[in-house]
């Protein structure tokens, strides 16, 4: 398994990060306080395809993101994140 530290930034109201998908995921995120959390999918070029919308959550969250491995993957928080990290692998995920 291999962690990845995921680096976010303000774009408009909320804020965002971006990976490409080696297959299914854990994500597990600290923010400044609760609030929507969205999650989109898509092949480099295309438009976005909502995977997760307005997924209401706590400050501290941890979610499966079940994507195949090469598609891009953008994470939207509502919220300020203060630590996000991306677990991927084949054991345990």
């Amino acid at each position: 398994m291999a962690t990845t530290t995921l680096s976010f930034t303000k774009q408009g109201d909320v804020f965002v990060a971006t990976y490409t998908s080696e297959g299914d995921s854990v994500i597990q995120l600290a923010r400044k306080k609760g609030g929507a959390i969205r999650v989109y999918a898509y092949i480099d070029g295309m438009t976005p395809i909502s995977v997760w919308g307005d997924y209401q959550s706590s400050q501290h969250t941890i979610l499966k993101v079940c994507v195949p491995a090469g598609i891009k993957v953008d994470i939207s928080s509502d919220a300020e994140v203060t630590e996000g990290k991306l677990l991927t692998g084949e054991d345990g995920v």
